[in-house]
């Protein structure tokens, strides 16, 4: 006789007198015959992820020369080092960002919101819009202790104040979520500094039941604008409470803590060797999280739009400036993108490592993966870069090389990614920006 398990089922027992439960993995008891679903027949998570570097690519090194899938069409120059991961990857060209707008800031903020820019200076632009990654968030971010985690690699700091300039994630104008660079605390954040005993938990829980009771009494006495408004300003209550909560299932066991210091490189330093180091252990714990279900949503920002980084390795100090400078088909830009081109291949590989189901984490991964402008040195807005990673639990089609013809909004490729992994969204952005319809070559 088989036997089922619900997946809500935890371990309960005693300790110190106190009722305690743990969690379990995602085990396979808990799934359906095929892998695919649990077996109540509710689907395994899809995640939706964003990707981005800076400072641009080369077209005729990026976009591959052929369109089709599978073997009808081969990685370009810029492309190969995601060789390995070819079946989970769609390249997407041909397409067009609705906005002019300053370069670097426009290209981030106007990929992930669909709207121009706000503000008028270096200093003030910002979006005018929540972007893409928190409008899912806000609709599947619910079920899980984080609703969305932003990780950086590129910590440099930019002379540019706005925040379009330093963050693809907003929760709308002037309000960036900023990425975490430092991989320790990025580990503590995920699995330490929490209630040491089930004593304390129940003292700081019971805190949190006496605030979320109060406001049931005062909901009572307010109308239905005022109970809108307390409603989204509990929504922090209702993390940190997640948070408190939250002890990781028995099977995901954190790895050893990273070592202090582990941060992205800074300004006019060189991304070597640091950032290879927390590029890679960020992957790592971004893959755990996703497996331990803290996470359905990211931002993941290997260099923020205009990047200073350095990178000495390849020849020059800073990037931004060489892309401005190198003459002629910038041989020094393009061993940059193909250097960042194996950075993404590190996290791809590693969510890939990951076993679910039948299959991997990528199966359920929707990822866009993006810069902000189309060439280096000229910047532009035109055959924008586009990257689509994963199977979005099986609604998009992979492995596939997708060219518009006729100039299509950008802004279609991350609608047709938050739709995929369940977001209900009618629509993205507005005036010229505005996406209604998904993208239906990306799908199934």
């Amino acid at each position: 006789m088989k036997v089922s398990l619900d997946r809500r089922r935890v371990l309960r027992g005693l300790v110190a007198g106190s009722a305690v439960s743990v969690g379990l993995p995602r085990l396979e008891v808990m799934l359906d015959g095929h892998g695919l679903a649990y077996a109540n027949g509710q689907p395994l998570p899809k995640r939706f992820g964003v990707w981005a570097f800076a400072n641009g690519v080369h077209s005729d090194r990026w976009v591959p020369t052929r369109t089709g899938v599978g073997d009808e069409w081969q990685l370009s120059e810029q492309l190969r080092p995601l060789a390995r991961i070819k079946p989970y990857l769609s390249v997407v060209s041909g397409t067009t960002l609705p906005f002019d707008g300053r370069p670097h800031a426009a290209g981030a903020g106007v990929l992930m919101t669909g709207a121009p820019l706000g503000g008028s200076t270096d200093n003030t632009f910002t979006v005018r819009r929540a972007s893409i990654d928190q409008l899912v968030a806000r609709q599947v971010g619910h079920a899980t202790a984080f609703r969305s985690l932003e990780l950086g690699v590129d910590a440099s700091a930019s002379p540019e104040k706005g925040t379009a300039f330093h963050w693809w994630s907003h929760n709308g104008p002037g309000s960036p979520n900023p990425c975490s660079y430092d991989c320790g605390q990025v580990f503590d954040r995920l699995f330490g500094r929490r209630p040491e005993s089930a004593v304390q938990l129940a003292d700081q829980r019971s805190i949190l039941d006496a605030v979320m009771a109060d406001t049931r009494d005062l909901t009572r006495m307010l109308g239905a604008r005022d109970r809108m408004r307390l409603d989204q300003h509990l929504d922090g209550v209702r993390a940190l409470e997640k948070q408190l909560s939250f002890r990781p299932p028995v099977g995901c066991v954190p790895p050893p803590r990273p070592a202090d210091g582990l941060v992205g490189p800074h300004n006019a330093v060189d991304y070597q060797p640091g950032g290879t180091e927390v590029n890679r252990t960020m992957a790592q714990l971004l893959a755990l999280a996703l497996a331990c279900d803290l996470t359905r949503v990211f931002t993941f920002q290997l260099l923020k739009p205009g990047s200073r980084v350095g990178l000495r390795s390849l020849g020059f100090s800073l990037y931004h400036d060489i892309t401005h400078k190198e003459p002629g088909d910038q041989p020094k830009c393009n061993a940059a993108v193909t250097f960042f081109m194996n950075e993404l291949a590190v996290l791809i590989e590693t969510l890939r490592a990951v076993s679910e189901g039948a299959g991997n984490l990528l199966d359920g991964c929707a990822i866009m993966a993006s810069t902000d402008c189309t060439h280096p040195k000229t910047h532009g807005r035109t055959d924008y870069p586009l990257l689509v990673i994963g199977r979005g639990g099986g609604t998009l089609r992979s492995n596939l090389h997708y060219q518009s013809r006729t100039n299509e909004n950008s802004c279609r490729v991350p609608l047709t990614l938050a739709r995929a992994v369940g977001a209900n969204l009618s629509e993205m952005g507005e005036g010229p920006g505005r996406a209604t319809e998904s993208l239906g070559a990306l799908l199934v």
